[in-house]
């Protein structure tokens, strides 16, 4: 099973939308978010996976030398703590050599919104500017709400995959509904309510493009807000050629560059890990759609942070 959506959890609730104004953070929050993803994704191993490559069996989540890393990504939710009672009768149980309630250990409920959640809190992002959530959906629905309500401030904009190239920080997210949103403002209509999704912690692009990307990125922002208005008002197939548990020898540097055509992301709970996912992009660094019959990719939240005055002029 490809563990890479938060199932719901009761008593689960949208992050209210907030009266005061957000705080822009300086260029040393955004690299720390990139450097803390990196940081556990070595420490859990290294893995890395080609965008819709399947689950192997192994399940390092599974390993009680994990159990500590898990249960701090849900220290960070005010809404996971329901998941940390039942994880540690797993982990008592394992370490005597019992079955326990059968379940292994970590494997639900799922942890992926948990550990970004965990990423933005460590590198000092406060809860204002990015509401923590065991539920993917739920604090994008108040990263979206702020920046429906502060354009101008909000330390993250939603865009759709095809109008934005993604740069290291920002988020990518798929729907792993039944019925996916067509477009992300959809979820405008359901706001509160939960849905499967995932997403991952950009961490790498291509860096030749930087420069277009980002010329392109302003354009296609003030294109992509127009659209949004008007919607608002109405409303690799195959397994991966390799999965390689590279060490610290052989793994590359957090301040290497991605290949041409590919952006790179991690995410919790991916391979039942903390993973780096290679994603296909286009010429201009914008994500390729997903492969018939895999989830789609519907969102690319912005980050701004250091990006935003008095950090950098706009």
């Amino acid at each position: 099973m490809l563990a890479l959506a938060l199932g719901a959890l009761a008593g689960c609730a949208a992050p209210q939308p907030s009266l005061e104004p957000p705080l822009p953070y300086p260029p040393a929050a955004a690299a720390r978010v990139v450097r803390i993803a990196l940081e556990e994704w070595r420490d859990w191993g290294g893995l890395v996976r080609e965008a819709g490559a399947p689950q192997p069996e192994a399940s390092p989540e599974a390993d009680p030398a994990n159990f500590p890393r898990v249960l701090a990504y849900w220290r960070a939710v005010p809404d996971g703590n329901g998941a940390i009672p039942d994880n540690r009768g797993r982990y008592r149980a394992v370490l005597a050599g019992a079955g326990g309630d059968g379940q292994p250990l970590w494997s639900s409920p799922y942890w992926s919104a948990a550990f970004v959640s965990w990423v933005f809190a460590a590198a000092g992002v406060d809860a204002r500017e990015f509401p923590p959530s065991a539920t993917h959906a739920l604090y994008l629905d108040g990263l979206i709400a702020d920046a429906r309500a502060f354009p101008a401030t909000a330390a993250f904009v939603p865009h759709a995959p095809d109008e934005y190239a993604p740069q290291p920080g920002d988020l990518v997210c798929i729907d792993r509904s039944q019925a996916p949103l067509r477009h992300w403002a959809e979820r405008l209509a359901e706001t509160g309510r939960l849905r499967p999704m995932h997403c991952d912690i950009v961490v790498r692009t291509a860096r030749a493009n930087d420069a277009r990307t980002a010329r392109a990125n302003d354009a296609r922002t003030a294109r992509a807000n127009e659209v949004q208005a008007a919607r608002e008002d109405g409303a690799r197939t195959a397994r991966a050629s390799s999965l390689r548990a590279a060490r610290t020898d052989g793994m590359p540097s957090m301040h290497d560059d991605a290949a041409p055509g590919v952006v790179e992301a991690v995410g919790g709970n991916v391979l039942d890990a903390v993973t780096l996912t290679r994603f296909p992009a286009d010429s201009a660094g914008r994500l390729l759609p997903s492969p018939a019959g895999r989830p789609p990719l519907i969102l690319v939240m912005e980050s701004r942070l250091g990006r935003l005055p008095p950090w950098r002029t706009q």
